[in-house]
């Protein structure tokens, strides 16, 4: 199963991102580059560990801003939540292979950002 199935859109070809196995590990891929080949579109893999540490990572950050913490012992106050309940959180996710960039949009109206240099940016509301 692949957790971000459906959810995976490439903005250079407008093509859904699709689920595969690379090496015993997750990823996702084009499926306009998959099925068609490079002059398609551009080959820009993500992994679903590197996707979902910067869900959990997003969760963690909206716990904070929302005052979760435990007065006496400063740590922040984590409800138990499913990693099936944390991928519902996530709206969609774009993916630009030519600009090597994607952006994770979730349903609360923030989003994540990741640049070529793997740099991570954070809004808040849209």
């Amino acid at each position: 199963m692949y957790y971000f199935s459906k959810r995976i859109k490439c903005l250079d070809c407008g093509k859904n991102y699709k689920g595969m196995k690379e090496r015993k590990r997750s990823a996702y891929i084009c499926s306009g580059f998959s099925n068609y080949g490079k002059e398609f579109c551009k080959r820009f893999k993500m992994l679903e560990d590197d996707l979902l540490e910067l869900v959990y990572h997003h969760y963690d950050t909206t716990l904070i801003k929302e005052g979760a913490i435990d007065g006496s012992t400063k740590k922040i106050i984590k409800p138990e939540i499913t990693t099936e309940e944390l991928i519902n959180r996530v709206d969609r996710i774009e993916v630009s292979p030519s600009n090597e960039t994607y952006t994770i949009f979730y349903i609360d109206s923030t989003k994540t950002m990741i640049t070529p240099n793997r740099q991570t940016y954070w809004t808040d509301k849209m």
